[in-house]
């Protein structure tokens, strides 16, 4: 199901980037990336032109109800500002690309009454070493379009991952407020029952101070939860690029439990591996930077041969003052730059330099990769570990002992602050349980995205 999600989130970015004002051009960029995913293509969703205005379709997801999680991923591809400047960053690369393969401009001279007993002399001189460089330049820097667009492939699903784990974190805060209310409860119920036994002579005024205080200082725990809510939700906004009105939307029901058993993760470092969108991202850069290498050598060997074409106007043999008929007479040659002092060693040795540097880069990213995707398998399954013990042993045993606390009270075995203990403890233990709970499907989420190829190196 996450799968789907991510590739759903992928597929709608792009149909972003397809909408608007963007050219044809970038039109191309999404059919390749949509490819590279292995996505549907959809249709093109709305004019999406910048302006400060949100996105109408994620207005009105937002204040359409309650916001299932997949509709939040949604509204943040719609609505994200910062995203949708990547998607069209993209055109900057392609621009930069589209302009080093421009065959260069023919260069026209014209001169009037020149020296050479003419009236009108014409030159046009071409840049035929330019024209043959302009071609290679052009094909060089193919692969640094594909580069940003496994780039910008990654960003969607980083974007869709922060959106996931957000949205755990905001369903956490919600059920550790209620958890910290509850409790909050028992120890109003607990404060009472002291100062009534007080006012009776059952206890001592110490005992009647120490509810008081536990209460109050549970009071501060609950302001604090609630805090902590405020914080999860502005995130998710953020995220949401949600503002105004739309910004009072609910979320949808509640964190799931935790799966009986933990999902089967074969060969994850292969399969990481495979998926990469930034190893593909760098193998495609580390192919445009030799092939401008290989550009910039050729164009340093090669003789800088430039046209020319010249056509001289009047008639020279006529005498000064006199009327006749023009003549045009026509003529060609070149001029050749010798490449003996400048070859462009000094480009060429820049450019192998840096295609050095983004080689090594390459392979540690490679044993980077490796060595994410084995921790985040680990933490993955030591979350499932954690959750599911809170799940099926301690908050039942935690619930078993209120229980029987609670039958002892009855029998009038014990007093009621060790029923409100034990009550509170439950609680407790169901705070931590909620903590473990989100920290697992957040665990989930990220390897979801590893395997969809996108490394999230947040925290690191």
């Amino acid at each position: 199901m996450m799968k789907r999600l991510m590739r759903f989130t992928l597929a709608l970015s792009l149909a972003v980037i397809a909408s608007g004002c963007i050219s044809r051009s970038i039109r191309s960029d999404l059919r390749r990336i949509e490819e590279a995913a292995r996505v549907d293509s959809l249709e093109a969703l709305a004019q999406h032109e910048v302006d400060p205005i949100s996105d109408e379709e994620a207005n009105r997801i937002l204040l359409g109800g309650s916001l299932e999680i997949e509709d939040a991923v949604r509204v943040a591809i719609l609505n994200n500002r910062e995203l949708r400047a990547q998607l069209r960053e993209i055109g900057i690369v392609r621009g930069e690309v589209l302009q080093a393969g421009t065959m260069p401009n023919p260069m026209a001279h014209v001169d009037v009454l020149p020296e050479r007993d003419t009236r009108v002399s014409l030159r046009v001189e071409y840049d035929i070493t330019g024209a043959i460089a302009a071609k290679r330049r052009g094909r060089a820097g193919k692969p640094m379009i594909e580069a940003e667009r496994y780039h910008i492939a990654a960003k969607v699903l980083e974007l869709g991952y922060e959106v996931r784990a957000q949205y755990f974190r905001v369903l956490a805060a919600e059920a550790k407020l209620r958890v910290g209310i509850r409790a909050l409860d028992a120890l109003l119920a607990g404060r009472d029952a002291a100062a009534a036994l007080y006012e009776s002579g059952g206890i001592p005024a110490l005992e009647l101070r120490l509810q008081q205080a536990a209460y109050e200082r549970e009071r501060i725990r609950v302001a604090e939860l609630d805090l902590a809510l405020a914080h999860e939700q502005e995130h998710l906004r953020r995220l949401l690029g949600a503002s105004g009105e739309e910004a009072t939307f609910e979320l949808a029901g509640t964190l799931e439990k935790t799966p009986a058993e933990a999902e089967a993760l074969e060969e994850v470092e292969r399969r990481a591996l495979e998926a990469s969108l930034e190893l593909e991202a760098m193998r495609e850069r580390i192919t445009g930077l030799a092939r401008t290498a290989g550009v910039l050598r050729l164009e340093g060997a090669m003789p800088r041969l430039i046209a020319d074409l010249h056509a001289l106007i009047g008639d020279p043999r006529a005498a000064p003052g006199t009327a006749a008929r023009d003549e045009v007479r026509v003529s060609g040659g070149f001029s050749l730059g010798i490449p003996i002092f400048d070859r462009n060693q000094g480009a060429v040795s820049a450019k192998l330099a840096e295609l050095a540097a983004t080689t090594e880069r390459y392979y540690g990213l490679a044993i980077d990769l490796r060595s994410y995707a084995r921790d985040t398998e680990n933490t993955l399954r030591s979350t499932h570990r954690r959750a599911l013990h809170f799940q099926e042993i301690v908050i039942p045993a935690e619930r078993a002992v209120r229980e029987e606390t609670l039958l002892h009270y009855n029998a009038m075995q014990v007093g009621i602050f060790n029923l409100i203990d034990a009550h509170r403890r439950e609680l407790e233990a169901e705070l931590e349980y909620l903590d473990t709970l989100a920290e697992y499907w957040t665990a989930r989420a990220r390897v979801d995205a590893l395997l969809a190829g996108a490394r999230i190196t947040e925290g690191r």
